[in-house]
């Protein structure tokens, strides 16, 4: 288990034409192997006259779970080029397809590895690049009056705010990265010292953005 790792917020695109060839790059998150399928296939629905559809994808946080297509390209010169941009970056959990129409002109072996490559490059420069921390996900909940004071010991934490709902008291959703606080009961005991009555529940971990 990664501590953190880098990925999308969401589906960024880019489009650049080399020698009459078109180039377009979408790059999506994924959440599994199965997001990265299915986002190939809504590309190749999307674009159907296309000459091909490179990809390469990183299932994990891991850098483990990986595959890439030339898609008829000569080898080595398309998917992989375009995998080593996103372990380069430290960007994982995305998948990236790009989608080229043949402009008759050949680029040859160095130059296709450049225009694949740097198709991905530019994507990922113009989107939004954040980070996903290993955490605990945990709630609190406590009376209205002790609010402003937790979520000021919370700030205070670098404890992230999810949500808080109003109801029957108020309940306070968070997210504390793991590598802050080895141990969660510390937390959880600090919490108890310090607001008499708030019940800590913790929830789950996972990866989360602060």
């Amino acid at each position: 288990m990664v501590d953190f790792f880098k990925t999308l917020k969401s589906v960024s695109k880019s489009q650049t034409v080399i020698e009459k060839s078109k180039f377009i790059c979408e790059i999506s998150p994924i959440s599994c192997e199965e997001d990265a399928k299915n986002f190939i296939g809504e590309i190749k629905k999307k674009y159907t006259l296309a000459t091909h559809y490179c990809y390469a994808y990183i299932a994990d946080e891991n850098g483990q779970n990986i595959k890439f297509s030339d898609d008829g390209e000569p080898q080595g010169t398309a998917g992989f080029p375009m995998l080593e941009v996103l372990k380069k970056n430290g960007i994982f959990k995305v998948c990236a397809v790009v989608t080229r129409y043949f402009g008759g002109i050949k680029l040859g072996t160095g130059g296709l590895s450049r225009a694949y490559s740097n198709s991905v490059l530019t994507c990922l420069s113009e989107t939004e690049v954040y980070e996903m921390f290993y955490s605990y996900i945990f709630s609190l909940k406590a009376d209205y009056s002790a609010y402003n004071s937790i979520k000021h010991f919370l700030q205070t934490k670098n404890i992230k705010i999810i949500s808080s709902d109003f109801l029957d008291g108020v309940l306070i959703n968070c997210a504390a990265k793991v590598n802050d606080f080895i141990n969660i009961e510390n937390l959880k005991s600090e919490i108890a010292d310090r607001f008499s009555g708030a019940i800590f529940s913790l929830i789950k971990t996972d990866y989360t953005d602060f």
